[in-house]
């Protein structure tokens, strides 16, 4: 016999989830995690279906559990709350990149099938295409090129009129063509990470000719006016600009106008009311600000897509230290000599 979900154990359980969420270490955390745990209770506890209700338990037993292991430094778990909160999966995500799936200010295009209502071939938005042919928005795989826009790359030749498969296999069926667009079209919006805010480019004034093809204002997207992006960006960027710091006999061995002239040169350390009170969440909050694409309209009416100088992100360089004298005396002999050999046989390789 199923076991009851009894409505003692489910306000055991929020109060549990409550105490947790009390734990985060952001405002807006702990805000929208207080929220999720409002209306999943409340689901549970509307629903007269015992399977859907231990299945709704079940869910948010498994965020207790979840934020637990994140407030105590599990790495995984932290993500996830950080991923939820700001839209990088989950409910929200959909939200935030529903807007951009459609332009309200374009017709439809013209139908495929000229009998079928729902033939219309996907649109782009500007906001769309452009975090389509962005490295820096894409979860996974390559940026689109702007002619996949318009005709696929999962695209069979025989779409082409002048393509040899054409000629010898005949034209391919209407309805797969609107499938495979459609196709591709889902499975890359999918692969992207939403901006959760738009940034409007601020930049010097434009000349006449500029201002006569400057656009409307554009439409709000993501989550405006709530200041997330600059709180995240305040809490990654304790290490912005920062070279590693040199051990502390090295620094003793550089003559005093030297250590006085690198002192200099970096950049002072920000405040404790400026940064997370620890590196697990600065680390943390950075890798999150990798999964944020910066939207930018410019003054000229285009989006511009980037990334903040504090994101980690996997196609972004990182600061090393310099290697100095008293380091290379630690590397084996010849061991310079060896890394020029390796790379010339690389080189010969891919030649």
């Amino acid at each position: 016999m199923p076991v009851q979900v009894s409505r003692e154990a489910v306000f055991s359980l929020y109060r549990s989830f409550l105490r947790q969420t009390a734990r985060l270490p952001h405002h807006y955390l702990r805000q929208f995690w207080m929220l999720r745990g409002q209306d999943e209770v409340k689901r549970l506890l509307a629903s007269d279906d015992d399977v859907l209700r231990r299945t709704k338990l079940k869910r948010v037993r498994k965020d207790v559990a979840r934020l637990e292991m994140a407030n105590t430094g599990d790495r995984e778990c932290f993500a996830y709350v950080l991923d939820m909160a700001y839209g990088r999966k989950g409910p929200l995500k959909h939200a935030i990149m529903k807007p951009l799936l459609s332009d309200p200010s374009q017709p439809k295009p013209p139908r495929i099938i000229p009998a079928a209502h729902k033939s219309h071939p996907p649109v782009y938005s500007p906001e769309l295409a452009a975090l389509s042919m962005s490295g820096s928005s894409r979860r996974q795989g390559k940026p689109l090129k702007p002619e996949q826009l318009v005709n696929p790359p999962t695209m069979p030749a025989r779409a082409d009129p002048s393509s040899s498969d054409y000629q010898l296999f005949g034209p391919l069926s209407k309805r797969r063509e609107v499938n495979i667009k459609w196709r591709f079209f889902t499975e890359n919006w999918q692969k992207l990470h939403p901006p959760i805010e738009l940034t409007i480019d601020q930049g010097p004034a434009l000349s006449t000719k500029a201002k006569s093809i400057e656009r409307k204002p554009p439409r709000a997207i993501g989550i405006p006016g709530q200041g997330l992006l600059e709180d995240v960006i305040t809490l990654a960027g304790a290490s912005r600009a920062r070279r590693p710091p040199i051990p502390r006999r090295q620094r003793q061995s550089l003559p005093a106008d030297e250590d006085a002239e690198r002192r200099q040169g970096m950049p002072m350390a920000p405040t404790s009311a400026d940064v997370a009170p620890s590196r697990f969440i600065r680390r943390r909050y950075a890798e999150l600000l990798g999964k944020i694409p910066i939207l930018t309209y410019t003054r000229t009416g285009k989006y511009v897509v980037a990334l903040d100088d504090a994101a980690w992100h996997q196609e972004r360089e990182y600061p090393l230290a310099e290697v100095d004298d008293t380091e290379r005396a630690w590397l084996p002999q010849g061991f310079g000599e060896i890394e020029r050999a390796k790379k010339a046989d690389k080189a010969t390789v891919k030649g």
